[in-house]
Parts: C-alpha cells; sequence; structure tokens
C-alpha cells in the first residue's frame, strides 16, 4: 500500500485520514517502512523492527556518552587548574587574615566556608552539638555535602542521640550514606566546629553570630584531636527499622552519670542538647526499664547493679 492509495481509500469503512495516525506511529515504531523504489510501506516483523529502533537508540546514547566523557574531562581539568590557584589564594589570604580570624556575621562565615569547601581535596569533619538542625539549614548543606562527598573528599559528621528521632535529619544522613559520608552521634560532644583540610571555624561563645577562623597548623591539629577523640567514643548512625536501639542504651547511661552528679531536669537536657520535655521522656524510660518512679530510686538501683557509683556523691544537693 502505497501512500496516495491511503489517502485515495476507505478502509473497511473509516476514511483514510482517521487512520493517518495509527500509520504514522507504526512508521516511526519501523513496524511500516517505505519500500525506496516504489514508496509502497512495508510491514516489518516486531524483531526487526526492534532491531531498528534499538541500534538508532544505542548509537544515540553512544554519542551523548563519547559528549559526557568530555565534559567531565574538561570540568575535571579545570578543577585542576582552580586547586592550584586556590592553594596560592588561600595562601595569600591567610597572610592578610592572620591566623586568628573574628567573623562577625553569619553571612561572612558562610562564604567563607563555600570558598574553603570548594577548594577542599582531603577532608571535611564538623561537629553539630544542640540536638536537630533547622531544616533549612539541612537542605542547603545537603547540596554542598553531597558534592563534597562525590568527588572523593572524607567526610565526617557527628550529631548529638537526640538528632537520630528527627526526620529530616535521618533523610539528610541517608542521603550523605548512601554516597559515603560518615555520621555519628553521642550523648555529649565539643563545641560547634568545622575542619576544612587545614582550616578550622569554631562557633563564637554564648550564641554569638559568626564564628572564629583557626588557621595556625598547632590549633588546627588540637581541634582535630578533640574531633577524633569525640568520633571513637560515638556510635556510627543507622537509618534502617531500629536506629535508636545503640542510641537509647547510651543515652540511658550518660542520663544515669548525670543523675548521680545531681543534676536537674533543666541542666541534664542541656547537657544532651534536647528540651526538657524530652529529657523527661527520657528519665521515663530510664525509670520504666529500672522499674523505679523518681530519680532517688533510680540512683539506688542503678548503684546497687554497679552501673555507676554514688558512694562519693552523698550529702551533695542537686545543683542547675
Amino acid at each position: 500500500m502505497d501512500k496516495e492509495s491511503v489517502n485515495a481509500t476507505r478502509i473497511d469503512g473509516v476514511a483514510a485520514e482517521d487512520v493517518e495516525p495509527a500509520i504514522q506511529t507504526l512508521i516511526r515504531l519501523s513496524l511500516l517502512s517505505p519500500d525506496p523504489d516504489t514508496g509502497a510501506l512495508l510491514p516489518l516483523s516486531p524483531g526487526r523492527a526492534t532491531g531498528i529502533a534499538v541500534n538508532a537508540f544505542e548509537a544515540r546514547l553512544a554519542d551523548e556518552e563519547v559528549h559526557l566523557a568530555r565534559e567531565r574531562a574538561s570540568a575535571a581539568a579545570l578543577r585542576q587548574a582552580l586547586a592550584v590557584l586556590s592553594t596560592e589564594y588561600f595562601r595569600l589570604r591567610a597572610d592578610d587574615d592572620g591566623p586568628i580570624q573574628l567573623l562577625e556575621s553569619g553571612h561572612a562565615v558562610r562564604r567563607l566556608l563555600e570558598e574553603h569547601s570548594n577548594a577542599c581535596r582531603q577532608e571535611v569533619a564538623t561537629c553539630q552539638p544542640g540536638g536537630p538542625r533547622p531544616v533549612a539549614e539541612l537542605f542547603d548543606a545537603q547540596h554542598r555535602d553531597l558534592e563534597l562527598v562525590r568527588r572523593g573528599v572524607r567526610f565526617r559528621t557527628l550529631y548529638q542521640h537526640s538528632a537520630r528521632f528527627d526526620g529530616p535529619t535521618i533523610d539528610y544522613a541517608a542521603t550523605l550514606l548512601a554516597d559515603g559520608g560518615q555520621i555519628r552521634t553521642s550523648t555529649t560532644l565539643p563545641p560547634r566546629m568545622i575542619i576544612i583540610d587545614d582550616v578550622a571555624f569554631v562557633s563564637r561563645d554564648s550564641g554569638l553570630p559568626g564564628a572564629v577562623v583557626v588557621r595556625e597548623p598547632s590549633l588546627v591539629a588540637f581541634l582535630r584531636s578533640v574531633f577524633d577523640t569525640a568520633w571513637e567514643d560515638s556510635f556510627p548512625f543507622q537509618t534502617g527499622a531500629k536506629p535508636s536501639a545503640v542510641a537509647i542504651d547510651a543515652a540511658q547511661e550518660k542520663l544515669l552519670s548525670l543523675l548521680a552528679e545531681g543534676l536537674k531536669v533543666a541542666a541534664i537536657a542541656k547537657r544532651l542538647g534536647v528540651s526538657e520535655r524530652t529529657c523527661q521522656s527520657y528519665l521515663k524510660v530510664l525509670f520504666r526499664r529500672l522499674g523505679v518512679v523518681d530519680r532517688f530510686q533510680a540512683g539506688a538501683v542503678a548503684q546497687h547493679l554497679g552501673l555507676i557509683d554514688l558512694s562519693h556523691r552523698h550529702g551533695t544537693s542537686p545543683r542547675e
């Protein structure tokens, strides 16, 4: 059947223009192919049509893969060239800003963090005390952190145990862990810090905005040793069916020690980086596990079980 006969006839009482879309679909799928001599549309077997379509598709994919490989090679070459410039840039910057620099605004911190993250070639280590981070902050960090991990930078971050129960943090952790990032949690942590290769960002005291930027090698090495110690005492962040089992046990052990110090709920909550309400729920779980109803019974049972030693604390009063 040629195209003219299709246009001039009716097929089983159906106008040719009504079947034209179906014919064009069959041609696009290679199930109909025009004869180069007569122009007649010849049917092809589905197997033959599949070979034609798949071969064309694979040829396009091969061309795209060659193009992508060239683009990736160009990007890698550009990154390597800029990394050399970055080393010299930060060396000159360190001479201007000194071994210790005070940044008094969050904007200045974010700008400098971005510069160092883009130039990072070895490791990023972050310590995030105080419970879960704000959702907007996690969203902004995810793209930057993933980019670091995917280009081979070792990425380690520490949270407090309470972050294990936060949905956005769980989603963030699952994404980073899947690409090779490392995340752990602990009951208590050192102050907030971010170490990028040979530069450390440390939070200011009393919650003031900004950060202290440390470039002096001995101080950076000290901060890294503080981080490494906390890292060794922490637990891997798990995002499976029961991610909190280890964290609950560790938190309960810490609760016992804080109770033994005579701290009140507000002080314990602050140490753990959680709200007072959450701390109260932790205590209820602990009391239920020990079979007691208050902190004094918990102390007595814990001492009897050998979990803590209260002998040196008789006579002490609860502290704020």
